[in-house]
């Protein structure tokens, strides 16, 4: 990772995480998987899927401010990957919480199988309707939580996103 990403990370956890940012390291996005299919979303997998395991599936929702940046950075380069994603939102914006994309709502879950579709995308049934799941530790650092600390978060689950938080919370339970 970038020394630049580094610095502004142990400037933002220091500032803004509890404990000063001691015991917190940045939480690095996977350098393979793509960013495109889940910023702007897709509706349903291509068939055939593969099932792969059963997870803890949280609710989450976007940041507006950060999901726009997201879309325009990928405007300009469609093929990045989250790491890629993550580095360019810090160089080249700044964001005063740092890169968090998505909210993730970390006291309640669901058990659900992933089904992984022919384009690698991650899938998940909720309510009869498949909905594109997203991996807290391939996302890294563009994933926060809503709870009493921004990097609270369910370190190997998984979790969907809704419209906005109200919608989200409207799911919980």
């Amino acid at each position: 990772m970038d020394n630049q990403v580094e610095t502004k990370w142990k400037k933002f956890a220091t500032e803004l995480l509890p404990k000063k940012g001691k015991g917190y390291y940045l939480r690095k996005p996977s350098n393979i998987k793509k960013a495109e299919s889940y910023v702007y979303g897709i509706a349903s997998p291509v068939l055939p899927t593969k099932m792969a395991s059963e997870v803890d599936v949280y609710h989450a929702w976007t940041n507006p401010f950060n999901i726009n940046i997201a879309k325009t950075l990928l405007r300009k380069n469609r093929v990045l990957t989250f790491a890629e994603l993550m580095t360019s939102m810090i160089k080249e914006y700044d964001p005063s919480v740092f890169t968090y994309t998505w909210w993730i709502w970390p006291y309640s879950y669901k058990k659900r199988i992933v089904h992984i579709d022919s384009d690698g995308i991650t899938f998940v049934k909720m309510g009869n309707k498949w909905q594109i799941v997203y991996s807290v530790q391939a996302l890294g650092a563009l994933v926060g939580s809503q709870g009493d600390d921004y990097e609270d978060v369910p370190k190997n689950s998984y979790f969907v996103v809704w419209e906005n938080e109200e919608t989200a919370r409207k799911h919980i339970g």
